[in-house]
């Protein structure tokens, strides 16, 4: 009997091992759990294919983000693929929402994976440690969310295919002006992130300039949980609007004291909070004047945006995020810099960096881009306001 139960169990792995060999080439979504098709994610590279690589928060505090980043990608290499001649094969590491674990996987993926081009990171610490092996390996990156401005400076490698801080600051400091005719604020910032750090900065330089008044500045850290001071300090001062610059979990916890402490001037922030996190641990509050600035939303009117909304939406039995949109964006953009450099004659790091630094009037779902000289683009952000319900109200659409 017992010789029998062995068989059997190894019988069983051997299955698994079989099924498990099929599966090659092919991920689960995060989502809905189901397989990507040929081209997907992972596996050994399908003869043909052209292997691109991807650095995504698929764990950890950004997790959210880098979930709705890959779903996008997946979305996009279902309708991309053969298209031109062009199949990616597009190969994914976690970073866990570390910059440390941001650099192995660059590594990893262009000295292992042998990848054309990486794509990430969400948050730009994590990006800039991707740029250090960039620079250093000779890979073309691609970010499609990290927005601090430092990140295309002393590059040669590294491009930005989203508006950077200083669009985002000023976005929502004309709204602060324009919008809520608010003329004195205070900013919250995280001192431990880049992100912030530079967000902060890019408002408030704007928000003066339009003739408001920044009253205090109040800093905390990644991981906070009580931040009675910082609420405390802001209800003893006289203004009109408070700015936030960091991510969802912290600023949803200022938001909360703030509001439970009785202080209900406007919070704005920027695409940092574009989280389920913020709606989940602030909760109801979220619907008393909280407004972001964002990448796209579901409720904008222009085609693309809608047509995108739908197909997403059947996918993935939910509506996109923001990171949902530049993931998508991302892989649109990748496959029309191969599509050129192929063209060229053999496809190389340096041809596709190429063409990537002359991709012009190309159209993607949260506008059209060219790259300029500096590795940066210039397009539309859109202000959305919070509700108690968890969903997000379209205000208005500000174009550089």
């Amino acid at each position: 009997m017992k010789r029998v139960h062995f068989l059997g169990i190894f019988f069983l792995f051997m299955v698994a091992l079989v099924l498990s060999a099929c599966g090659a080439g092919k991920t689960v979504n995060n989502k809905t759990g189901a397989a990507a098709g040929a081209g997907g994610s992972g596996g050994d590279l399908a003869e043909g294919a052209i292997p691109i690589g991807a650095v995504l928060e698929k764990s950890g505090a950004l997790e959210n983000w880098g979930k709705q980043s890959e779903c996008g990608m997946m979305l996009a290499l279902e309708e991309l693929n053969g298209k031109d001649g062009i199949t990616i094969q597009l190969f994914v590491e976690d970073n866990k929402s570390s910059p440390d674990q941001s650099a192995n996987a660059f590594i990893s993926l262009a000295n292992v994976k042998k990848v054309m081009c990486v794509l990430g990171a969400v948050a730009s610490s994590n990006s800039r440690q991707m740029k250090e092996q960039a620079n250093k390996l000779n890979v073309p990156q691609i970010t499609h969310a990290s927005t601090n401005v430092q990140l295309t400076k002393d590059t040669g490698w590294l491009y930005r295919i989203c508006w950077n801080d200083a669009f985002q600051g000023s976005v929502c400091a004309q709204f602060a002006i324009n919008g809520l005719k608010a003329k004195k604020a205070a900013i919250v910032t995280d001192a431990a992130q880049d992100y912030s750090r530079g967000l902060s900065r890019n408002f408030e330089e704007t928000y003066k300039s339009l003739g408001g008044t920044v009253v205090e500045e109040l800093n905390y850290q990644t991981g906070d949980k009580v931040f009675t001071s910082q609420v405390e300090k802001l209800k003893s001062l006289d203004l009109d609007c408070i700015f936030c610059s960091g991510y969802a979990a912290e600023a949803a916890l200022l938001l909360k004291t703030a509001r439970e402490s009785g202080l209900q001037k406007p919070m704005l922030g920027g695409d940092g909070l574009d989280d389920p996190q913020f709606f989940n641990i602030a909760g109801a509050h979220v619907g008393t004047g909280v407004f972001l600035c964002n990448h796209a939303h579901e409720e904008d009117p222009d085609l693309r945006v809608q047509t995108f909304v739908k197909k997403y939406k059947a996918q993935y039995k939910e509506a996109p995020g923001a990171m949902s949109f530049l993931g998508y964006d991302s892989i649109y953009a990748i496959h029309d810099s191969l599509k050129r450099a192929k063209a060229q004659g053999a496809i190389t790091r340096e041809s596709v960096r190429d063409a990537i630094a002359q991709i012009k009037d190309l159209s993607l779902v949260t506008g059209k881009i060219t790259m300029g000289p500096d590795h940066e683009v210039k397009k539309r952000a859109v202000v959305v306001e919070c509700q108690a319900d968890k969903t997000m109200k379209f205000c208005a659409e500000i174009k550089p």
